[in-house]
């Protein structure tokens, strides 16, 4: 890979099309189409808003991959989806756009989409051109996201939500990033203390929750505990993983000799704008600001789907000639894999835990996680509830102590997540669980809750693991081919 700073910059206005696609607003005078300028950047609060247009044969969209709607094409104009950022009327929404999009253009950047915004804003930091290259472990062996899981569907009281505030994104404006990636062989128990990635050889104990994923389907994630595992994990997770009870021997280790804190200018104009920007603009500077680590594994192709004789007619698929391929995936291993282990290391492994997903957790009231400032980096308390009625880690929704409510539901708008909650809770039996104050009573609980009945998950293999002898110490047996 290799990036270069960023020349080219555009002034585009920008404004929104309103629900259903008849009328648009921006940084110009009229409401109408005609006084749109040709250059302008368009977007839309969320994208059900022109989903009527397309269905009237008005206009195609995007979907990346075959489930992810991600812009519009309205009679040669294309439309972004703001994902739900912006829930004020749309004349506040645009003002907080128009803020959002300003602060772009004084940093030095262009205007687009929330990824492609960040993109830009990278390439305007860079002060010369960044080169990434050399032997990276195969992406198919690490590349698994964020952590998710929980101890088992039902109903709890007094819990408190946490989560590492601005995670990713400051991860990676501190990240030291490889730019020569070269392939070590040879065993040793010795990790380094640098960003790297290892094949390994990993004994893991008995335990509440594993310190390691292990991909056992294209799209199924386990965290196992009592077994053995090979595979290729970040330094950072083997680090956590040895320090937690694990044996750990390692095996072609991929580094480099040098490396670049490439982000750190990138992170400071985002920390300002966090700071500075309030309202749905200070949002937007999270939201674009997150998806950044994301660019550089970002693969696939995209389709246009329309209606081209209204809403009786048939589905037309028009695929993309172009297929964009991972400009980094070992970059985005880093920050995903570093993310991983803190939430294991400072939250699974150190307090009662009764939900994780990506860079928050869920526990029961009085916990304490550190560092807990509430800085870039550091753990927040979120909110705290009273009852938390939990379908899965994606899943929930919570009562606060004043009585309001709150629904989560990944992927679904915050208008919809009640319907839709609603309707994943049906089949579910719902019991009650008061955690105790005492840690180790709350451990003895959790494994002998009943669980709910659940829809069928795939679940990994049982590890063929032989009991330990009752006299004499655990053996281990590391087999690497």
């Amino acid at each position: 890979m290799r990036i270069s700073p960023l020349v080219r910059r555009r002034r585009a206005p920008v404004g929104l099309v309103l629900s259903g696609g008849s009328e648009v607003i921006g940084e110009w005078c009229g409401r109408t189409w005609d006084k749109v300028p040709t250059n302008a950047r368009l977007y839309c609060l969320r994208k059900g808003d022109l989903w009527p247009a397309i269905r009237r044969g008005e206009g195609r969209m995007r979907v990346w991959r075959g489930v992810k709607v991600t812009g519009f094409d309205l009679g040669g104009i294309r439309v972004t989806s703001l994902r739900g950022v912006l829930t004020s009327e749309p004349e506040e929404a645009l003002e907080e756009l128009r803020a959002w999009a300003e602060w772009l253009r004084e940093n030095g950047a262009n205007v687009g989409s929330l990824s492609g915004s960040a993109w830009s804003l990278w390439r305007s930091s860079l002060r010369s051109v960044f080169v990434h290259y050399g032997e990276e472990p195969d992406p198919e062996r690490y590349t698994t996201g964020g952590r998710q899981g929980d101890i088992g569907a039902g109903t709890y009281t007094d819990v408190e939500m946490w989560d590492l505030t601005a995670a990713y994104a400051h991860t990676l404006g501190a990240l030291a990033v490889p730019t020569q990636w070269r392939r070590w062989p040879g065993f040793t128990d010795s990790i380094p203390d640098e960003p790297g990635y290892a094949r390994a050889a990993v004994a893991i104990p008995p335990g509440e929750w594993g310190p390691l994923p292990d991909r056992i389907g294209p799209a199924v994630v386990s965290w196992p505990t009592r077994t053995e595992l090979e595979g290729v994990w970040t330094f950072d997770e083997l680090r956590v993983a040895r320090d937690h009870g694990c044996e750990v021997l390692l095996c072609d280790l991929y580094t480099s000799t040098s490396h670049r804190v490439i982000f750190a200018n990138w992170w400071r104009m985002v920390e300002a704008g966090r700071r500075d920007l309030t309202g749905g603009a200070g949002r937007l500077v999270k939201a674009s600001s997150n998806t950044l680590w994301g660019k550089f594994l970002a693969g696939g192709s995209a389709a246009w789907w329309s209606f081209p004789d209204g809403a009786d007619g048939e589905l037309l698929v028009e695929e993309e000639t172009f297929r964009e391929s991972p400009k980094a995936p070992a970059l985005a291993g880093l920050v995903a894999g570093r993310i991983r282990s803190r939430v294991y290391a400072e939250a699974l492994a150190k307090v009662p835990v009764i939900s994780v997903h990506t860079d928050g957790v869920i526990t029961p009231a009085g916990q304490h996680l550190s560092p807990n400032t509430g800085a870039p980096g550091c753990w927040r308390l979120k909110d705290t509830a009273e009852r938390l009625e939990l379908v899965t880690a994606q899943s929930f929704r919570y009562r606060r102590a004043d009585g309001t409510m709150e629904y989560r539901v990944a992927g679904v708008p915050p208008s919809r997540a009640p319907d839709v909650f609603s309707r994943l809770l049906r089949p579910f039996q719902r019991e009650t669980h008061e955690p105790p104050d005492d840690v180790a009573m709350w451990r003895t609980m959790v494994s002998q809750w009943d669980r709910v009945e659940m829809p069928p998950r795939v679940e990994p293999p049982a590890p063929d693991v032989e009991e330990p002898a009752e006299e004499g110490p655990a053996q281990s047996a590391f087999a690497l081919t």
